[in-house]
Order: C-alpha cells, then structure tokens, then sequence
C-alpha cells in the first residue's frame, strides 16, 4: 500500500488530536493487545521514557542525540508533527523512510481493524505501534518515547525503561488529567516504575515537596536538575556537577526552557553512562545547537505568501507556562511593537491563559486572530471575545503597558493567508505566530526553503 494510502486510513480513525474527547485513563488493553499480536516489538531495545507538560519534545530529541553520540542505533518518537506525519519517527535523527512507515503502519491497521470495535484504538495508539515496529525492524538499541498527554494511561506506558525524564508540569488537559499541578503531576508521574530513576526539571516551588514524596513512596530515586547549577562568570557560562567537576558551556543558552531540557539531557546520560570531564564535554557540544522547529524558533527574512517579513517569531505554545515563557523570551529578545497572529484550540481557552495572552497583545502594534487547521479551532468571533473578555483575569506591569482595546487591536480574520495580508502592510514589524501547532505547521508549509 502507498504511503498516501496509508496516511489516508489512519486519519480515519479517531484521535484525541482531532476530537479533545477525554479518554478513560485506567485503560491500556487495546494498544497492550495490538503489541502482543505484533509479538511485542516494544521488548526490542531500552526505553527512556520522558513526560511533562512543556520541553518533552526538545528534551527527548537532545537525549536521543546523546545515545546516538555514544554510539548507539536510537529511535525517537514524539508528538505532534508540524509538517510530515514522519517526524514523529525518527531513527539516528533522521525521518522514518515513507516505505518503511507505510509498510509498518499498514501492518498495524489491517491488525487493529481485525478486530473491530473492542478493544478500541486511537489514533495515538496506531502510530505508537507503529513506530515500535520501525525501531524494532531497524535494529534500535535504545529509543526515547515522549508520551502524548499525561503519563499513566499514555499509550507508550506500555515498556520496561531504564530511565524516565519529568520535564516541567504546568496546566494543560485539565480536562483529562486533573485541575491542580499535583493531579496533572501525578498522571505523569504513571511512567515511572520502582528502582527505575526518575530525571526531573525543576518544579514549581510547591510541587517541588510533593514530587519529593511521591517519588519515595513509589521507590523511584529522583535527581533534580537544581544539582547542575549554572554560574557565569565575565560572560562565561559554567556547569558545576555534583562531583566537583566544573564543565564551560560554548555560549549563553537560547531561552530557559531550552536550558532546562538541555540540563535534563545531560543529568540523563550521566546516570546511564557515567564517565569523565573530556565525555561530558563532548556531550554538551553534541548537543548545544539543537533546536526544533515552531518553538521559540527566531527566523529573519522569511518569505509568506507574497510576502517577505524581516523578522518571525513561531511558537506552538497554547498553554499559560508555554505562552509566558513566549512572552519573556520576546522580552529578552528585545522584540516590541510587533503583529500578533494567534489561532488557537477551543479547549485552550481557559482563564490561566488569559493572562500570558493579554502579556502579548499588551506589547504588540495588532493583533489578528485567525482558526487553526483542525476541528477543535476555535473560531475568530470566540478568540476576539476572549481576547476582549474584562472579567478574565489581566497581565500586569512590567510585561503589558496597555491592554487590548486601546493602543493596540484585535481583529478576526477567516484564515491565515488573509491575516498574513494584513500583516504584511507592515513588513519591517516584526511577525509572531502563536497558540497552536497546527497554526506553526500552516506557516512552515508556506516558509519552505524561503528563510534565510
């Protein structure tokens, strides 16, 4: 079956991506029975399971680097695609060849529909075993799984691992994972297995005891990355390890969150592969100038439609921590006065964003929001409004100077390419372009090989 063939079926089948619909999170047996019959190729290699809320990509793309930098055959699964479904399944960094997706997934779906309606499986669940299959046919060693929402009942904890990675937890999915940063924690936290370490971000200060506690409950040792503290000294940066050794860093990290997944990385192949000053040093220039693609991701001179804009910023956050952390680094960039495109999910639209949002639009000349390709979008009428909403909670000083409604404005636009018009009446303003993956990956189909 062709690769077209194959993309065509799978997105007829249900997904959480499409539909937000929550998921009963006690149930792993359909994708538990999927593997079985495909003869378990999950057992194939050794897994580092990484879960969070923010980072979970970049953390588990830069570990997947360091296995390889060690010499290993590494696969890599993470979500979501921005532009080829065939990002998610990476093998020694490179895309899975579309004859070997094809083939693989053609293999799962004739399986899963054998069975008919029980035990059901998602669309998350056809492309986890999928890409299980493609590490396990190309002879992987190790494979980093990034789990898609939560943790407990994701469809890739379904794995022995001899590693588990905690990026941030922040507030997302609230609908399916919980209300509070412990139940959202907790969820994630399902990856974890007793006597099996656990590498985790720094927390929220109040999550930071909680986590402590739960970790000696379920036996799992938990190492922070707070003992890699960074000092810099005439410019320089420096790693202080817990062993005294003291490791130069080539430069100033691109934002926070990168340097959090970076630190995550290296704490994580320090507990697998434990060696010397030379190694880690090699280590951190293997890594140093990952970057993925619709995160924070600064691009200057880049052609949209019929337009050249000086200046893009892309990012797919959607949620409080993402979007904050947007409008900071935009802070530190000394980026101002610029357009604003924002689409985002319906179901993205709780109070806790309102703020980071309002940070936004606060520093921004206009505003235009738009719908994001898929059917959980959130109309343009329902973004202007609560982008406008006053009993919503509001930015404060020093990141907004205004709100929306009065130096700046908010617009609704039917779509991207007429948004993308409007913007480029003011092409040397700068452009940022936020809220939703989906919205990034509309915007890197149309900035393909035109960046420079």
């Amino acid at each position: 079956m062709s690769y077209a063939c194959v993309l065509e079926r799978l997105e007829h089948r249900g997904s959480f991506e499409s539909t937000a619909a929550p998921r009963d999170l006690s149930k792993l047996e359909g994708i538990k029975t999927l593997l079985h019959d495909l003869g378990h190729p999950e057992q194939a290699f050794q897994v580092v399971h990484v879960a969070g809320t923010n980072g979970k990509g970049l953390a588990s793309t830069m570990t997947a680097w360091l296995l390889q930098h060690e010499g290993f055959r590494t696969g890599c699964y993470t979500s979501p695609h921005l532009e080829d479904i065939r990002e998610r399944i990476t093998l020694d960094g490179e895309w899975v060849a579309q004859e070997s997706f094809a083939r693989h997934a053609e293999t799962v779906l004739d399986l899963s529909e054998s069975y008919g309606d029980a035990p059901y499986l998602s669309y998350f669940d056809l492309l986890t075993a999928t890409a299980l299959l493609a590490f396990q046919d190309a002879g992987c060693q190790w494979v980093v799984l990034e789990t898609g929402i939560g943790g407990r009942a994701d469809s890739t904890n379904v794995t022995d691992k001899a590693l588990t990675l905690l990026t941030r937890v922040g507030l997302d999915h609230q609908a399916v994972l919980g209300d509070t940063l412990e139940q959202i924690a907790a969820e994630k936290l399902g990856i974890t297995r007793p006597g099996v370490p656990l590498v985790s971000a720094e927390q929220a200060p109040e999550l930071m005891p909680w986590l402590e506690h739960e970790c000696q409950i379920l036996d799992v040792s938990l190492t922070c990355t707070t003992t890699l503290p960074l000092t810099e000294t005439d410019g320089l940066s420096s790693l202080h390890w817990p062993d005294g050794d003291r490791l130069a860093l080539p430069g100033k990290a691109p934002s926070p969150p990168w340097l959090e997944c970076f630190l995550i990385s290296l704490l994580a192949l320090e507990l697998l592969f434990p060696k010397g000053t030379a190694v880690r040093s090699s280590r951190v220039d293997a890594i140093w100038n990952t970057r993925l693609p619709g995160r924070l991701d600064h691009r200057k001179s880049v052609q949209l439609g019929n337009w050249r804009f000086a200046e893009v910023v892309l990012d797919g956050g959607h949620n409080p921590d993402s979007l904050g952390a947007l409008a900071n680094q935009l802070q530190q960039w000394k980026i101002s006065g610029y357009t604003l495109i924002v689409g985002m999910a319906s179901d993205k639209l709780v109070d806790a964003v309102h703020v980071p949002l309002q940070t936004l639009v606060g520093q921004a000349q206009q505003t235009l929001v738009v719908p994001i390709p898929s059917p959980r979008t959130a109309t343009p009428e329902v973004l202007v409004q609560f982008l406008s909403n006053p009993e919503l909670p509001k930015a404060s000083p020093p990141f907004s100077q205004r709100e929306a409604g009065e130096d700046s404005s908010v617009e609704g636009f039917p779509d991207l390419n007429a948004a993308l018009a409007q913007a480029g009446q003011q092409l040397e303003d700068p452009l940022v372009i936020t809220g939703s993956f989906y919205l990034v990956g509309e915007v890197l189909r149309l900035t393909e090989g035109s960046s420079t």
